[in-house]
This record gives C-alpha cells, sequence and structure tokens, in this order.
C-alpha cells in the first residue's frame, strides 16, 4: 500500500485517540524530570557562585570568578536536557507506533536506552547543517552577482533543500525508536531509504500538520493580543483573567502537538515501513 496524505492523518489520528493517555502520562514524566533537573541545577550552581556573589558586598573580599567546575557542571547540565529531549521523542514515538503494543514502562525505557543514539543522530545533522551553511553562503556569494535574481534564487533554493532534508529524515526517531537501530549513521540511513519517492507527500503532510497548529495557536494568540493591545492603549492593566487563559491554552495547545507529532511520525513510519519497497 503507497504512503498517502490522507491514510497518515487517518492513522495518525486513530493512534492518539486510542494511545492518548500513555503518551500524556509520557509527557508528564519527562516534565517533572526536567523540573527536577534545573532546580537540581540552580541549586548548585547557585551554591558554587555565592562566594563570588558575595564578594559585591562593601567590606567582603571579593572572590575570583567561577571556576572550571561550573562550566563543566553548565555543559553538563545542557547534555542533559538534550538527551532528556531525545529519550522523552523516543519514548513518545516507540509509545505512539501502531507497529507495537508497548507497555507505559517499555516505552520509556527505549527512550531512554535510545536517547545517546538519537543525540548522535543530532550531532551528525549539526555538522551537516554547517557545512551545508558554507556551501549556501558561498552559492548566495556568486548568485549576488546576478542581482535580484540570484537573490530570489538563493532563497528559493535554501528553501527547497531545508524542505527537502526534513522530509527525507522525518521518520529518523521512530527508525530509531521503534526498529531499535543503535548507530546514527544507520538510522539515517534507514529514514533516507524509507522516504526515497516519498518526499512531497511528507512536505504535504507537515505542511498540513503546521497549518492547523498555527489556527489552533491563533485562537489563543489573539484574545491575548487584543487585551493587552486594549491594556496598553487605555494605560492599564490586561485583564488577568484573560492572559491566565491564554497561558493555559497555550499549555494544553503544547500537548496537544507534541501527542498528535509523535503520532504522525509513527504513523509515516508504519506506512512507509510497508510501502518503501514499491518505489
Amino acid at each position: 500500500m503507497a504512503m498517502s496524505i490522507a491514510s497518515t492523518f487517518s492513522v495518525a489520528t486513530g493512534l492518539a485517540k486510542r494511545r492518548f493517555a500513555p503518551l500524556l502520562g509520557i509527557l508528564a514524566s519527562y516534565f517533572l524530570i526536567q523540573i527536577a533537573l534545573m532546580g537540581g541545577f540552580f541549586i548548585a550552581m547557585g551554591s558554587s557562585l555565592l562566594p563570588v556573589l558575595a564578594g559585591i558586598s562593601p567590606g567582603v573580599q571579593a572572590e575570583a570568578g567561577p571556576g572550571a567546575g561550573f562550566f563543566v557542571g553548565l555543559f553538563v547540565f545542557y547534555l542533559l536536557l538534550i538527551l532528556l529531549s531525545a529519550a522523552r521523542a523516543g519514548s513518545m514515538c516507540a509509545m505512539a507506533t501502531p507497529l507495537r503494543d508497548p507497555g507505559f514502562g517499555d516505552a520509556v525505557a527505549t527512550g531512554v536506552r535510545r536517547a545517546p543514539t538519537l543525540l548522535g543522530v543530532f550531532v551528525l545533522l549539526l555538522l551537516g547543517y554547517v557545512i551545508a551553511a558554507l556551501l549556501f553562503a558561498i552559492l548566495a556569494g556568486v548568485l549576488s552577482l546576478l542581482g535580484a535574481v540570484g537573490a530570489v534564487i538563493s532563497v528559493v533554493a535554501t528553501v527547497g533543500a531545508l524542505f527537502y532534508v526534513v522530509g527525507r529524515l522525518a521518520v529518523v526517531i521512530p527508525v530509531v525508536a521503534v526498529e531499535d537501530i543503535g548507530n546514527p549513521i544507520s538510522a539515517i540511513k534507514r529514514s533516507l531509504a524509507l522516504t526515497r519517492g516519498y518526499v512531497l507527500k511528507i512536505i504535504g503532510v507537515f505542511v498540513l500538520f503546521g497549518l492547523a497548529a498555527g489556527v489552533l495557536l491563533a485562537i489563543v494568540l489573539v484574545p491575548l493580543v487584543r487585551t493587552v493591545t486594549s491594556a496598553q492603549a487605555l494605560g492599564e492593566m490586561p485583564d488577568l483573567g484573560t492572559m491566565g487563559g491564554s497561558i493555559a491554552g497555550f499549555m494544553i495547545i503544547g500537548v496537544i502537538l507534541s501527542i498528535a507529532g509523535a503520532a504522525i511520525q509513527s504513523a509515516l513510519h508504519a506506512e512507509l515501513s510497508g510501502s518503501a519497497g514499491g518505489v
């Protein structure tokens, strides 16, 4: 069966409905872990900065600036945040996939186990981005000799290349989490193999998803903008009820989009796994 935009959304919608509760539980679990990690970091870093800050007070001898330990801790903190995000993405796809029926603990364990692999994928893609950016900078410099036409060609080429890469790597997370591939290079190759010939359809799925996300965000954002603008014009404080409702709305939409995004990636992966050989 060939992959289609309609079937992808149909499968994704069914997955999101059936597994909404465990997917929500995964999001909540990782959110609490992130809060605990950030709290521990700020407590640890704050205690290390106290001697430095004490030097600001009159009559107190200033201490030296933050030592190497501070910057090592900062690096480790951000590395853990990235790994946590990778684990969450892997766990969400492991839970959302229609190819398996995992338990909550199995999905979380899969995400945690494959977080280093996803980090490796991110690093490889970052290196590729740097190299591509340099090449496009050179290309843009050459095309600038053509004036406005060259600028248009440069923008179109850049946007086209970006969409192409997104389309080809659309299923790399479920490839790692569902197919249990531990080598970042193998995961990227597998995603490239699955998406060959389907880039336009995959881009269509993401464009429609982005439009739907934009509409949801606009529903919450428009009342907030009106409230703030009206309050500024009258010299008053914005309505706290509207602002609080908007914040709650953004949080709810964020949860919905996270679950829908994982379901769409998993649906794409499932469809392409069964139809990639046909192209």
